[in-house]
């Protein structure tokens, strides 16, 4: 038998077979760099960034949770017609590095974030402390998270940033998280992204909640035994999430008068709530209640007598 040889294949059907290769590898983006000042004072490192054209300085800071600017340089941003108040929202506590919290009393975009010759769109930002009009800028996830890789070596910052529609994902799930009209797009935005394995807990976790709210019952149900596994939720938080899904799907299908569908939710169900019921009997009779309602509904009473006394 003869061996395949590559070299018999004609010029243009090796080319169109090169091609569909490459159309299959990922795409790598340009590396950059940006030179880091360390302070003579402190052990802080930091960055030259340009926020919609105002250069300033910010201290890299790889535990912060977000990018911070101060109230100054908001202002800054406001007197130059950049942000406008209806731009702001309310935040809740943002993370330093040290693990101390202060409150971030307003979140917003920035449009642009230069560093390094790259420019990061529609960037979250906390605005720092009522009382501290010249607050810490800092250089925290909400960037360096939509990186594929940044080290530092020498004196300078290297990243690769990901592509922008990843990027953009990102940004509506943080940005967005409290605001369950945006959970659709966010839902939609990241799903193709957790298949391919690319979303850290902290965005498997919002997919899984803009699932849920949105009705995906049986894509929630499969990232949550992803979750599980890589422990990104806690057992008990994860157990209770999964028991308020199945009764709502379960509810749902029973609405729907789809009866036997409802049923196979319940049986699934039902050995969660019961070994949760010490914790929180709520599902237990929630579950029973309805147990009790579908096998009256497929006229089989005999079933649904023991499920009487949680009858409602």
């Amino acid at each position: 038998m003869k061996l395949f040889n590559p070299s018999s294949l004609h010029p243009f059907i090796l080319s169109l077979l090169t091609l569909a290769l490459w159309a299959h590898l990922p795409l790598r983006a340009e590396v950059y760099e940006v030179p880091l000042t360390q302070s003579a004072s402190s052990a802080n490192v930091y960055v030259e960034v340009d926020i919609d054209g105002l250069p300033a300085l910010f201290a890299f800071d790889t535990g912060c949770s977000d990018v911070s600017i101060s109230r100054a340089l908001l202002q800054q941003l406001i007197d130059r017609g950049q942000v406008r108040l209806s731009d702001l929202k309310d935040a809740g506590d943002a993370q330093l590095a040290n693990g101390k919290l202060y409150k971030a009393n307003k979140m917003l975009l920035l449009r642009e974030l230069r560093l390094g010759g790259y420019t990061f769109r529609n960037v979250v930002a906390s605005v720092g402390l009522d009382k501290i009009h010249d607050a810490p800028l800092l250089l925290g996830q909400s960037v360096l998270e939509r990186m594929r890789f940044y080290y530092v070596s020498n004196g300078t910052l290297r990243f690769e940033p990901f592509e922008d529609d990843f990027q953009q994902a990102l940004v509506a799930a943080r940005f967005y998280a409290d605001d369950s009209t945006h959970y659709d797009d966010i839902a939609l935005r990241l799903l193709p992204y957790e298949q391919d394995n690319r979303l850290t807990c902290f965005y498997q976790s919002r997919l899984y909640h803009c699932l849920a709210f949105t009705g995906r019952y049986q894509q929630a149900h499969r990232l949550a035994s992803k979750l599980l596994l890589t422990h990104c939720m806690e057992e008990d938080e994860l157990t209770e999430q999964e028991l308020r899904l199945y009764c709502n799907e379960a509810v749902t299908l029973y609405n729907a008068e789809r009866y036997d569908e409802a049923l196979t939710v319940f049986q699934t169900a039902w050995p969660m709530a019961l070994d949760f019921r010490t914790r929180d009997n709520r599902y237990v009779q929630h579950l029973g209640n309805l147990a009790w309602h579908l096998y009256m509904q497929l006229d089989d009473p005999s079933r649904a007598a023991p499920f009487r006394q949680y009858k409602r």
